[in-house]
């Protein structure tokens, strides 16, 4: 296992262009959908990364960037983490509490044939405590993602 990753390692490098639906509020009402784009770049020969996103709704959007790690799992099953800033706006029963929130996420994704993923994200929103109020919000993404 430990080759393996090893070897996935070797071939991080890139950059990576996600798209796909989103349902948000997880915990507690009201849920929402939303669609969301993120584009991830990472280093040659590191399993680490930047990644960028933008999550829009009809309630509002959330804009950040941040770091992201990976570990490629054999040749069909990659797991990453990535957390970072970002500017949240109004969204309508998503009361955040601050336009300052921050994005922690957990991926989960299976390569199909060619450069193309299919991927399982849970995000978690919270401003960190940076307002008196921090509710914080879970939401679950499907992603297609392909490396350009």
């Amino acid at each position: 296992m430990l080759a393996m990753a090893t070897a996935g390692f070797a071939r991080a490098g890139g950059t990576d262009l996600m798209a796909g639906p989103g349902f948000g509020q997880l915990r507690k009402p009201p849920r929402s959908t939303f669609g969301s784009v993120e584009v991830e770049h990472w280093m040659d020969g590191l399993p680490v990364g930047v990644w960028g996103a933008l999550d829009v709704s009809n309630e509002g959007t959330f804009t950040g960037l941040g770091p992201a790690a990976r570990l490629l799992l054999g040749s069909h099953w990659t797991v990453a983490a990535s957390s970072g800033p970002g500017y949240c706006s109004d969204r309508i029963g998503w009361t955040l509490g601050n336009r300052l929130e921050f994005r922690s996420t957990a991926y989960l994704f299976y390569q199909m044939p060619g450069d193309a993923r299919l991927g399982l994200t849970l995000s978690h929103y919270s401003n960190a405590g940076t307002a008196r109020h921090n509710p914080g919000a879970e939401t679950v993404r499907l992603l297609y993602a392909i490396t350009l």
